[in-house]
């Protein structure tokens, strides 16, 4: 058996297919499917237009159908009021004008654009209604009239209302007007009833349509009326535009009693077919077929395109494949990826820089266990030296804890001293993102950081130990100059020159002891370690003492110095605070008022601006008639060492210091202060604190709020006060002598600790004065040993020092002793504070009798 015919055949649809996929083939395909796509829209578009044609008439028809019914209505229910007049006549023929005028107003006085009802016996107008606007129509014959005489006459034979106009009116205006002819019964009449006349009603047209609301244009709709003398479609236009009439405009007829007219409308742009959104319709068409047409072109095609894409998504993904490893590698930390099995998926050359001892297991695939139990074997991170197995499993268990926790951070340090701060971040597919940063650089700058905190911590404890010894090396002589030149001005037989030098000398001491006050306290304040004492204290107390401290120097350059208190019960009014402070903010004001101010006055308010929460809202305010300050002085005001110029520097004096601690303390206080001044005329200083209120001490004779009593007991009347002095120095002791010699205190002196226990275990004392530094025993361990001494265990010990650093009188408390008076002593202050630990050692001795 032969067999003919070639291989096998390709299937029809396969070879279908690729013919289809040919360019040209596929174009065809597309571009007919473009035009039958284009041709189904353009009937669709047609169809729309005639629907939107349709639309605008059935619009039109309503709102002509809607205006049709206003015009009959309104139209007809007046015409129809000749129907009343006309049955006027019926009831009376001879009707008079009284009669009429009542009727008329009675039927039409509530409708709108009547313009006049009229009854014309025989065809003449005899009555009218309003008389005052239609008098000129009276005599006014309508039969005689030729251009009414037909309408009259065809009325007449039909008996109905006869319509006329719109026309002009003899009274002026335009109106309807509607006619009714009467007919009275007459037996000798024909048909048994004889023409009367007639009864007239003119409506004022453009009022009425006013009153209906009937626009000649709605909507983008036109509107127009013809059918003058009611011949509908035969009259004449006489609302509206007449082009309404010409164009194909809809028209409807508007019935009256009789005749008619017409109503036609038309939109302003005629009908159209151009429904809205039409040019957006075929735009859309238009893209739509050719999207259709360039979609199938690429269907047919998509196998060619398919291939392409395929190639080019390949070498897509293999740029951004070798983006992101270039990448990363461009990081200057270490970054690596680990899957959800905790596998190392990919990591840059800096990462295994890092870890350079395990360079060789960083490898895709392997584990986090199996890098980091690598590395701990060849010593990859910090640890103790020949770490144990156990050490290592431990260490390996934490590493593996913190890489599995999400969004961890924390620090690690290699075995090569780098140190590393590692950031773990968690992917949504399980996986873990680290990086490594290198903080080494870092962590030394941490190191330098904390040295040089512990050198500057040592210098300035170095600077207080240097301050305290300054404080104690100079507040020693200073004691025994003040003290014995303020005895020296005290001598009462001592020459007025010889005074004057003296009382010189003791004010620069003095001074000289305020600029050492001023330089410890900012260097407290700027060590941090400057506390203010809380206490009850009366402000206006502490003003009258400040104000008396300057009286003597403002006396000198004839100054007026004055201090008003403003505020109820000011005067007495206590508060909690440090008194102390207070006073020396405001010595610090009065200081330097009377210093800068050369002639005129100085004045100090103190207010209270009332009490809110608690606290009492105080103003103080110091003004003075110096130098004053501009506005560029001000600013530097409060810095420390700074005066407003140089020349005040040389002329006035001073370190500069006393605004800045001023400042400083108002601040700590919890208030403000501020300054203000012009120069060459004053200045002004006000300082605004809130301080809680406090209940003050009682007031005894001899004493009033801010007053302290420093009467001695020769003055008070009291037994001899025996009074041991510890002083080392043979100049304090000649001072402190020197103080207390005629007032009733009698003081013995020991130079030592030692000899101070001895004395103290022999004679009984009142008071003991302790200095705090001596040599061998110092204070401090003296009075911790006389405490152990029969009857010693109360007596009072004051501690006398030179050191005035913060801490030291708690330290001095701690240590049993019960008060404490820097040195160098104000004579007043140590009269003060001796007899108040008198009295209580007199008081312990009459309880001691009684029992």
């Amino acid at each position: 058996m032969n067999r003919k015919g070639g291989g096998l055949r390709e299937p029809a649809g396969s070879s279908l297919g690729r013919l289809l996929a040919g360019r040209p083939a596929a174009l065809f395909v597309s571009v007919l499917v473009t035009f039958l796509t284009l041709a189904l829209g353009s009937r669709w578009d047609i169809q729309s237009g005639q629907e939107y044609r349709a639309a605008q008439e059935r619009r039109a028809l309503e709102m002509m159908g809607f205006w049709r019914g206003r015009l009959e209505a309104e139209l007809n229910t007046r015409l129809h009021l000749v129907h009343g007049v006309a049955g006027l006549v019926h009831a009376d023929p001879e009707v008079d004008e009284a009669t009429f005028q009542r009727f008329a107003a009675k039927i039409a006085g509530d409708i709108s654009a009547i313009r006049s009802l009229q009854l014309a016996p025989g065809g003449v107008v005899r009555l009218v209604w309003p008389l005052a606007t239609n008098r000129a129509a009276i005599g006014h014959d309508l039969l005689a009239d030729p251009s009414r005489r037909a309408a009259a006459t065809a009325a007449m034979r039909a008996r109905g209302i006869w319509i006329a106009g719109p026309m002009r009116l003899i009274q002026g205006g335009v109106a309807i007007i509607g006619r009714r002819p009467i007919f009275l019964p007459s037996p000798g009449a024909p048909d048994g009833e004889a023409f009367w006349g007639f009864a007239t009603i003119l409506i004022d047209l453009p009022e009425m349509m006013a009153s209906i609301g009937m626009p000649r244009e709605a909507e983008d709709t036109r509107f127009a009326l013809r059918g003058v003398d009611a011949l509908g479609a035969r009259g004449e236009v006489f609302f509206g535009d007449r082009s309404v009439f010409l164009k194909d405009g809809l028209r409807v007829r508007v019935n009256l009693p009789e005749g008619s007219w017409e109503l036609a409308a038309l939109p302003v742009k005629g009908w159209s077919t151009n429904w809205p959104r039409q040019r957006l319709y075929r735009l859309l068409l238009l893209l739509t077929a050719c999207g259709i047409g360039v979609l199938l072109f690429r269907l047919l095609r998509s196998p060619a395109y398919l291939r392409r894409s395929v190639d080019e998504a390949v070498a897509l993904r293999a740029r951004g494949e070798q983006r992101f490893s270039d990448a990363i590698e461009a990081l200057q930390e270490g970054f690596a990826i680990f899957d959800a099995e905790e596998r190392l998926i990919m990591c840059n050359e800096q990462f295994r820089e890092l870890y350079d001892l395990c360079r060789d297991v960083l490898q895709p695939g392997r584990t986090f266990s199996e890098i980091v139990r690598r590395g701990l074997e060849r010593g990859q991170f910090a640890m103790v030296r020949n770490p144990s197995p156990e050490q290592m499993e431990n260490y390996l268990q934490g590493r593996l804890a913190l890489h599995r926790q999400p969004n961890v951070q924390f620090e690690e340090q290699l075995s090569s001293g780098r140190w590393l701060q590692v950031l773990s971040r968690p992917m949504q597919d399980g996986g873990t993102v680290t990086f490594h940063i290198d903080i080494t650089d870092v962590k030394q700058k941490e190191r330098e950081l904390v040295e040089a905190r512990r050198r500057a911590e040592t210098a300035n404890a170095t600077k207080s130990a240097f301050l305290a010894t300054v404080s104690h090396e100079v507040r020693t002589p200073l004691n025994s100059v003040i003290g014995l030149l303020g005895l020296l001005c005290e001598t009462p037989d001592l020459p007025a020159r010889e005074r004057e030098r003296a009382a010189t000398a003791h004010d620069s001491a003095r001074h000289l002891l305020q600029i050492l006050n001023e330089i410890l306290d900012i260097s407290k304040m700027e060590a941090g370690r400057f506390e203010l004492e809380h206490g009850p204290f009366c402000p206006a107390g502490s003003a009258r003492e400040v104000l008396q401290l300057v009286d003597g120097l403002a006396r000198q350059k004839n100054l007026e110095t004055r201090l008003t208190l403003e505020g109820e019960g000011l005067a007495g009014a206590y508060v909690m605070g440090d008194e102390g402070r207070f006073r020396q903010v405001l010595l610090n004001l009065v200081s330097n008022a009377v210093k800068f101010t050369d002639s005129g006055r100085v004045d100090v308010y103190l207010r209270s601006k009332g009490l809110r929460d608690g606290k009492r809202h105080l103003e103080l305010m110091v003004m003075d008639t110096g130098i004053g300050f501009d506005e560029k002085g001000a600013a530097r005001l409060f810095q420390p060492f700074s005066q407003l110029d140089s020349d005040a520097r040389r002329q006035y004096g001073g370190t500069g210091l006393g605004l800045a601690i001023s400042h400083r303390l108002v601040t700590m206080m919890g208030g403000e202060i501020r300054a203000e001044g012009r120069k060459g005329i004053g200045a002004v200083f006000t300082v605004r604190l809130e301080l809680e209120v406090a209940q003050g001490p009682e007031e005894t004779e001899g004493t009033g709020a801010g007053a302290r009593d420093s009467r001695t007991p020769l003055e008070r009347g009291w037994r001899n006060i025996r009074v041991l002095l510890v002083e080392d120095s043979p100049t304090n002791q000649m001072v402190f002598q020197a103080m207390l010699e005629g007032t009733g205190y009698r003081v013995d002196v020991a130079s030592s600790g030692e000899e101070a226990l001895q004395v103290l275990d022999k004679l009984p004392y009142d008071l003991v004065m302790m200095d705090v530094f001596m040599p061998g025993m110092d204070g401090l361990e003296t009075t911790r040993a006389l405490r152990g001494l029969p009857d010693c265990a109360d007596l009072p010990v004051i501690a006398l020092t030179a050191n005035a650093m913060q801490g030291d009188r708690e330290r001095f408390i701690a240590a049993g002793m019960d008060d404490y008076l820097p040195k160098p002593i104000d004579k007043q202050e140590l009269l003060h504070l001796m007899a108040h630990w008198a009295a209580q050692a007199l008081e312990r001795e009459e309880r001691t009798a009684v029992n």
